[in-house]
C-alpha cells in the first residue's frame, strides 16, 4: 500500500535529490557585466524613489501576489 502521493515526477525527484551538486560554469565577464549593469539601475531607481513604510511596501507586494493568484486561476 502506497502511503504516500507522488508529486514530483521522476525527472523533477532527481533534480531536487541532486540539488546543488550540478557543476554551474563560472559566469562569463560579459555576464558578470550585465548583472552590474542591472544591480546598478536598480540600486539606482530605489534611491529615487525614496522611503515607504514596511506596511506600505508589504501591501503592494500583497496586492501583487492577488493579482498573479488571480490571473493563473483564471488562466488554464
Amino acid at each position: 500500500m502506497q502511503t504516500q502521493k507522488l508529486i514530483l515526477t521522476p525527472a523533477e525527484l532527481e533534480d531536487f535529490q541532486n540539488f546543488g551538486t550540478q557543476n554551474i560554469p563560472r559566469p562569463t565577464s560579459t555576464e558578470l557585466a550585465i548583472a552590474d549593469a542591472i544591480i546598478a539601475e536598480a540600486w539606482k531607481l530605489a534611491e529615487e524613489s525614496g522611503h515607504q513604510s514596511p506596511e506600505k511596501i508589504w501591501s503592494e507586494l500583497d496586492s501583487i501576489r492577488t493579482k498573479i493568484a488571480n490571473r493563473d486561476a483564471i488562466t488554464p
